[in-house]
């Protein structure tokens, strides 16, 4: 598929904004240091006024309601720069952000129905930054490109700077911009004040229990020191779709399993996914029943501070949790024990796990064995555990429904690229119908083959 670039745009914020240095918090300064993306495909505008401008109109849409996002988004209008202990401070200097023109030979068909596509269709629609051979400071916090396929649709790709924000600000922005381009305010503006967390109540509560596991053990079980860990390549995705009938049956046998053990609220639809996905992974990895295997849910601590932030913070609030089970109880257990593994593994995201967190981090002289310049999205360490499984969510984040002025969007998600073994992404469908599209990152093909076959297709009872 030919993409030739047209132009490049720097946009900058509307009005005059805040100059200075914004503090980042430990959070910002650790797991993914550069951009990641999300793409946006729509279908060729209808309303002619929109057709008739050769993109023109969509162009110049995005640039003036950027613009003026930027007022309150002002942090992605700045710099990052490199300071002591392999940190990073954010200048704000309203130097703009970058939005660049691409046309495409190709057509929105040739991606069928989005499901199989893997980040190597998808690198020609996002724009080539390169963290390798350019200075930090010369490089944009947000990047957009737009580009205008060959049958009329339009694909945005939009790269923004982990360091400056984790999903929910990044959608909370992204909503706030399509708003503004159809003429609406801002619902919500960013809460911009990172010191926020710098101020975790320190009072221990009662009901917590003294023998929870500290950030700084997770730490120590997810380094090279393990002496199940071990240095992998990265790997390709395995890419599934989990239908939405198949994600109901699945809820149905784990609360029915549920109900009979326990009175407490249903098992969530993440919970019974992860749970399910957990199990097949662990299967068709063939561990023996006696080997440990650890689930990393990556999870949005903005609600369980003390005081709690509000939803919109703008910046980086995401924790590891840790659970882990032998293989022989995952597998010979009911569907219903590794949902509750999970709902354990949650509740552990407290305010004192978070502020310990935070303390481990402040404590590392150095910071680079956190920091990653790639897809991987790890928090701690270089290496892991071949048994272990991570996992990330989108379901309640992705935004959907996004409409600049020319309608919905037809499929919206991030590119999936390469990751290490046990790595895994949940996706929401474009189907809207409660199907979710699956990432998994497993040693070899013949480990993803078994995982399919067990997810999708096997009778659920015999996993």
């Amino acid at each position: 598929m030919g993409v030739t670039l047209k132009c490049s745009h720097v946009v900058t914020p509307a009005e005059p904004t805040w100059q200075g240095i914004l503090p980042l918090s430990e959070l910002d300064q650790v797991a993914v240091i550069s951009h990641t993306s999300v793409l946006y495909f729509y279908d060729r505008p209808t309303n002619q006024d929109w057709v008739d401008s050769s993109n023109t109109k969509v162009v110049n849409t995005l640039k003036d309601s950027l613009s003026r996002a930027l007022v309150s988004f002002y942090p992605l209008a700045g710099r990052l720069s490199w300071i002591a202990g392999s940190r990073l401070q954010l200048d704000c200097n309203a130097l703009g952000c970058e939005l660049i023109e691409a046309d495409s030979t190709g057509k929105i068909s040739d991606f069928g129905d989005f499901v199989e596509c893997s980040k190597s269709m998808f690198r020609d629609l996002v724009s080539h930054i390169d963290y390798t051979n350019t200075l930090i400071n010369d490089i944009p916090l947000l990047s957009v490109q737009v580009t205008q396929f060959a049958c009329g649709g339009i694909c945005l790709g939009i790269q923004f700077s982990h360091v400056l924000m984790d999903g929910r600000s990044v959608f909370h922005f992204i909503k706030g911009w399509a708003r503004l381009a159809q003429g609406e305010p801002l619902e919500v503006e960013p809460f911009l004040d990172r010191l926020a967390l710098k101020h975790i109540g320190t009072t221990v509560d009662p009901q917590v229990d003294p023998n929870q596991v500290t950030f700084a053990q997770v730490a120590d079980s997810y380094t090279s020191e393990n002496p199940q860990a071990e240095v992998t390549e990265l790997l390709s995705p395995t890419l599934v779709l989990m239908t939405g009938d198949r994600i109901e049956s699945l809820k149905k046998m784990a609360n029915k399993e549920h109900v009979a053990e326990l009175k407490s609220r249903p098992y969530s639809r993440f919970e019974v996914i992860t749970g399910h996905v957990w199990k097949c992974m662990t299967k068709a990895r063939d561990l023996e029943a006696d080997q440990i295997t650890a689930l990393y849910v990556i999870a949005d601590g903005r609600s369980r501070l003390d005081p709690p932030l509000p939803s919109s913070y703008f910046g980086n609030v995401v924790v590891p949790v840790i659970t882990t089970s032998s293989a022989g109880e995952l597998l010979s257990k009911p569907l219903s024990y590794a949902c509750s593994k999970v709902r354990e593994s949650i509740k552990q995201l407290t305010n004192e796990y978070i502020k310990d967190t935070i303390e481990f981090f402040g404590k590392e002289e150095n910071l680079s064995n956190h920091q990653f310049i790639d897809d991987r999205g790890d928090l701690v360490g270089n290496s892991k555990s071949s048994n272990d499984m991570w996992v990330t969510s989108s379901l309640n984040l992705l935004a959907q429904g996004l409409d600049f002025g020319w309608g919905s969007e037809i499929y919206a998600g991030p590119p999936t690229g390469l990751g290490d073994d046990g790595n895994s992404l949940i996706l929401p469908h474009y189907r809207h119908d409660g199907s979710v599209k699956l990432a998994i990152w497993l040693q070899d093909e013949e480990k993803s083959m078994k995982f399919i076959d067990f997810c999708v297709d096997n009778d659920m009872e015999q996993i």
